[in-house]
């Protein structure tokens, strides 16, 4: 096995021991709520109370204490799971408009036309129904618990339940729901329900319905397919006689918000067609139904959900019956409720028994009135069902799982006592209201401690993630600077690789002897552990130069390192401050000028230049321009300029929810109104992109050829030359096209044509990916005859490789391999003119750079695209600024090979930055979603296709920065070979060397691939820092206020970022081998020819 893959696979092996840490913490800390499978079972009961021919509660009972027969109350158990439940008063017609937000129902009758907004006063239908029959209608604020996806909120308004935060993560895949539901009690009682609309619900409950209209969901483009297709049906699903429940689930508004925003004409649009369909419907259906409608969430300004932002759980809630609402001064009145509580109401009205995982309280003044019991006793029956049910599920709940202290359950004991002593002595409507208000408390106050502890955290897993991420590291550091190269060695890996393999065995059978539990838990642990041990005793047989070259280490090392470690434990020590984590951005930016300056003011100055200098100018003023050398005044002009580009992308930054006075520069929103940006400028907007776009293809373009990377005709220099240009065209012709009005667009154009121009943008990215891996090399050798065409280029600027070179380089290496033997070619051959061989390496990591970087501009939109191309000018920038420093601290050319620290660091550091630089932020409601429908249409049969264009959006920045990771290393021999003139060089390195450029790298291979798995481990273990201090932190704020909304999404964020960045630089380090081995075939052909 050669050195570069035994390096490669001990970074293999250090990033999968990252990652399984991770995960085992990650499995600790976000675990799922436990389900119960019990189901609730109820006896349907309509005997009315009397004592004589009196109803026993009435308001104008007159009946003493204590006269209230004893049949008229059940047994208070909480052991019982059979309680007595009310007859059906109603079918239930249920409205769910996605994304109605609480004002958007609200009319606010002292706005006129002129001041109206988009989204107010345009359901107007509501407005009368309230004014004109307010004992027949009821609005609520609806308030959704976190976090506010669809999926999520559907589990919640059905079960009763509270999801918990890493049910986030399953928006998109709708797993079957089989926790007690109402969709399921009204099975079970062989009752109908009919669904229209959004597909999510066929997937959370499939097989339930007697009729289903479903239509795909996931097009936030698409703002009417689900609308009409509800639309077409409702009114005659209605009239039908065969259902009990029916369920209508509208998406137009909330696409509406994701595309365009709340304030677009197109909301106004929406509302006003949802209005039309609610008249519709209250004229079409009977006295015996009641109408529910409802939204699962709210929005952000932005249009947005996801978090917990007041407009983001702020929905609204209309209820509607022909017959007249429960009503009277013995039920305390709600102006705000839960979305669970909608769940023991349905409940209640439909005959039901009450979910067994409901926390919800009942609606009382939502419930209708009746005349088979009186609507005293109705609310008495409905309020003693739902605590029975709320209480036994505590109840069953806390004996299997020890999540609740002894101390609250006691003081639940004591609370629902008192609450059975209150419903013996109720005999009139105040001791009816003064019951109902202590049980809402009492359900409120259970639901409240549920809320504490509702995340389950397992502190073992939590601690077994700890420590491998901890010791993976801390074993990484004295490896990757501190082992001797030799050290190591194919036994080593081959046993580690095996021992692991072993591991996962023992898993799977004790997995199947009941010996472990969890088998991916397992198996994570195990060959943690088992790794972690070899590593050790790989350690402590080598503990003796490890500890040398430590303390050689610390006596070279200047303050610039000491300064480096702590900017590195600031940025650390950041993800413990839930205020820091908001200015996460701010911070980064601050230590990565901070540290440039460093690198200036650190700059040494070369003997050479210092003599030179001192001799011609020995004032004042030339001591001063002693310490401005040419090496360094270009440094400063250049980390002058990244500070300028630097601050022009905070333009891109994304505002949150938390910062308060803060304000986007570009709306994320496309055509929508009121941002800073009018639509009037949107078409000088997208032009400037593209013109940038041209501009950043055609530096590509001459860079390439002036190294000599861009001669000949082979695929990869066609694709090289011609495809850039095509993706740009693409990408103008595709937002041009979606900046149309929609109407023109629909007129003129198939769905197919418009997303056809980002398939050939995939097409053609794919292609030159498979491309430039089989023909890594962008050279071009001219064939024998045609060796006077050597001065095509200027001896300066261009980079033809003569043979000779090659010829010389290889009787090195074939002297080195074969001493003794000669290898000097007689001096009449001809050898070729080879092209681009001084910038081979670097030549292709520019080419991938280029394809990427224009295919995440697609995804970003022209808004954002320039974003990317500023990351890309500062990376350029950066590459440059760090070549220079390496040149001159280098005092032998090996040294060269050995990237510090402190350039990791930089690298890293830009890298999280660009995250937000790049328009986004550790928090749900900003994934920018409309990368999904790039090409798409949202008409996909998987989900894999959209999770890809949403990942390469979100974590451009990491993707980018790691496959260009290999720069660093390459940057230097590159700058040397293009600009001799830029470095001044110290003397002890050769020049001759270092006119051979990247083909240095390939003759001194034992180094260069000693100094990849360096660069690339370093850069793994800074984001695997990060990582741990995030887990650290959520450990220690677990039970903070702010942990579900900032802590936790940071924790999701920056481990996906550190699973998108570990296969980039492995992927780069790969790209490295691919290259040097076709080098080597090049050379053994060439070899061959000349012999």
């Amino acid at each position: 096995m050669g050195k570069h893959w035994k390096y490669f696979f001990l970074l293999l092996w250090i990033s999968y021991l990252l990652v399984s840490g991770v995960l085992l913490f990650v499995r600790g800390f976000l675990l799922h709520r436990v389900s119960l499978t019990h189901k609730s079972t109820c006896k349907i009961s309509n005997n009315t109370c009397t004592v004589g021919d009196k109803p026993a509660l009435s308001n104008h009972s007159d009946i003493n204490d204590g006269d209230v027969p004893a049949h008229c109350f059940s047994s208070f158990d909480s052991d019982e799971e059979t309680n007595i439940c009310v007859a059906s008063r109603a079918k239930v017609i249920l409205f769910i408009i996605d994304a109605l937000r609480y004002d958007f129902v609200y009319f606010n009758r002292s706005l006129d036309d002129s001041q109206v907004l988009p989204y107010q006063n345009k359901l107007a239908v509501i407005n009368e129904l309230l004014t004109h029959q307010p004992n027949h209608s009821k609005l609520y604020k609806f308030i959704a618990d976190p976090p506010t996806t669809t999926m999520q909120r559907l589990k919640g308004i059905t079960t009763g339940s509270l999801p918990t935060f890493v049910d986030i993560g399953s928006n998109f895949a709708t797993p079957e729901i089989n926790e007690d539901n109402v969709l399921d009690q009204l099975r079970s009682q062989n009752q109908n329900i009919v669904f229209l609309g959004d597909d999510t619900w066929t997937g959370l409950f499939p097989n339930r319905f007697l009729r289903q209209f479903a239509y795909p969901s996931f097009n936030v483009w698409d703002l009417d397919t689900v609308d009409n297709g509800i639309k077409k049906h409702i009114i005659n699903e209605i009239q039908k006689s065969d259902w009990s429940f029916l369920i209508a689930h509208f998406l137009g508004v909330d696409h509406c918000g994701h595309r365009y925003g709340p304030q677009h004409v197109e909301m106004s649009r929406k509302l006003q067609e949802m209005n039309d369909v609610i008249r519709n419907v209250v004229n079409t259906m009977d006295d015996s139904t009641m109408l529910f409608v409802i939204g699962d969430h709210g929005m952000t300004s932005h249009g947005d959900h996801g978090g917990d932002s007041e407009d983001e759980v702020s929905a609204a809630m209309f209820v509607h019956s022909h017959k007249p609402l429960v009503t009277g001064d013995f039920i305390p009145h709600r102006e705000v409720v839960k979305q669970i509580d909608l769940v023991p109401t349905l409940s209640t009205i439909l005959g039901l028994p009450i979910p067994f995982s409901n926390l919800g309280s009942v609606i009382l003044d939502a419930l209708p009135s009746g005349e088979d019991i009186s609507d005293q006793q109705y609310v008495l029956k409905a309020l003693k069902h739902n605590l029975e049910q709320v209480t036994s599920y505590i109840h069953r709940y806390s004996s299997n799982k020890n999540e609740f202290s002894q101390e609250k359950l006691t003081l639940l004991k004591t609370n629902f006592n008192k609450l059975q002593d209150q419903v013996q002595n109720i005999f009139d409507s105040v001791k009816l209201k003064y019951f109902a208000v202590n049980a809402l408390e009492y359900l409120m106050f259970l639901r409240k401690m549920c809320e504490e502890v509702w995340v389950e955290f397992d502190p073992m897993l939590m601690s077994r993630g700890l420590v491998i991420t901890f010791v993976t590291i801390f074993f990484s550091f004295l490896i990757v600077d501190r082992l001797p190269g030799e050290v190591l060695n194919t036994t080593f890996l081959l046993v580690g690789y095996i021992s692991m393999l072993i591991a996962v065995v023992v898993c799977i059978v004790s997995y199947n002897l009941d010996l472990v539990l969890n088998l991916e838990q397992g198996i994570y642990f195990f060959t943690g552990i088992v790794s972690l041990f070899l590593m050790s005793i790989l350690i402590i047989q080598n503990w003796e130069p490890i500890v040398t070259t430590w303390h050689n280490q610390i006596k070279i090392n200047d303050w610039t390192h000491v300064f480096c470690r702590m900017l590195v434990a600031l940025s650390l020590v950041v993800m413990f401050s839930n205020s820091y984590v908001v200015e996460e951005a701010t911070v980064l930016s601050y230590l990565f000028l901070s540290l440039l300056w460093l690198f200036v003011f650190n700059l040494k100055v070369s003997k050479k230049e210092t003599n030179s200098r001192f001799r011609s100018d020995k004032s004042l003023f030339g001591s001063l321009n002693l310490h401005l050398t040419s090496s360094r005044l270009k440094v400063i002009c250049l980390v002058i300029g990244l500070s300028f580009l630097l601050r022009l992308s905070h333009y891109y930054w994304r505002c949150r929810e938390e910062q308060s006075g803060c304000e986007s520069f570009v709306t994320h929103k496309p055509h929508s109104s009121g941002t800073l940006i009018e639509g009037k400028y949107r078409n000088a907007e997208c032009l400037s992109t593209l013109v940038f776009l041209g501009m950043f293809v055609s530096f590509a373009r001459i860079w390439l050829r002036s190294c000599g990377n861009l001669v000949g005709f082979s695929p990869n220099i066609a694709l090289s030359r011609y495809s850039p240009s095509v993706i740009v065209v693409c990408t103008g012709g595709f937002w041009i096209l979606h900046s149309l009005p929609r109407d023109m667009r629909l007129k003129f154009f198939l769905p197919w044509q418009l997303q056809f121009l980002p398939w050939v943008i995939y097409f053609v990215t794919a292609t030159a990916v498979v491309i430039f891996f089989i023909q890594p090399l962008c050279i071009y050798i001219i064939p024998k005859q045609k060796d006077n065409l050597i001065s095509v280029y200027g001896q300066e600027n261009a980079i033809p490789q003569l043979f000779h070179q090659v010829k010389d380089m290889m009787a090195k290496r074939n002297k080195f391999n074969k001493p003794g033997k000669e290898n000097v070619g007689s001096g009449d051959k001809q050898f070729p003119v080879i092209y681009g061989l001084a910038t081979v390496y670097s030549a292709l990591f520019v080419n991938l750079s280029v394809f990427l970087c224009l295919f995440i501009a697609l995804l970003l939109g022209d808004v954002l695209a320039p974003s990317v191309l500023l990351m890309v000018t500062i990376c350029i920038g950066l590459l440059v600024i760090l070549a220079v420093l390496q040149c001159e601290k280098s005092v032998l050319t090996a040294q060269l090979f050995a990237v510090p620290w402190s350039f990791v660091v930089c690298w890293g550091l830009l890298s999280i930055y660009f995250f937000y630089g790049t328009g986004h932020q550790p928090t749900f409601p900003s994934i920018q979603w409309d990368a999904a429908f790039v090409g798409t249409g949202g008409q996909f049969s998987n989900h894999i296709i959209p999770a890809l264009l949403i990942g390469f959006n979100t974590f451009s920045s990491q993707i980018i920065m790691g496959l260009m990771l290999p720069l660093v290393l390459i940057a230097p021999f590159t700058l040397w070979v293009m600009f001799p003139k830029f470095i001044t060089a110290n003397t002890d390195i050769k020049l001759e060397d270092m006119r051979r450029g990247e083909m240095l790298l390939f003759e001194k291979d034992g180094l260069f691939y000693r100094g990849m798995f360096t660069l690339c481990t370093k850069y793994i273990l800074f984001h695997g820092m990060r990582m741990f201090a995030c887990m650290f932190a959520a450990t220690i704020h677990c039970r903070h206020l702010m942990v579900w909304k900032i802590f936790a999404p940071k924790l999701i964020f920056e481990g996906l970022g550190l699973f998108v960045t570990i296969p980039s630089v492995l992927v780069a380090y790969l790209i490295t081998i691919r290259i040097t081995s076709e080098l080597e075939n090049l050379l053994s052909r060439l070899d061959k020819v000349q012999r």
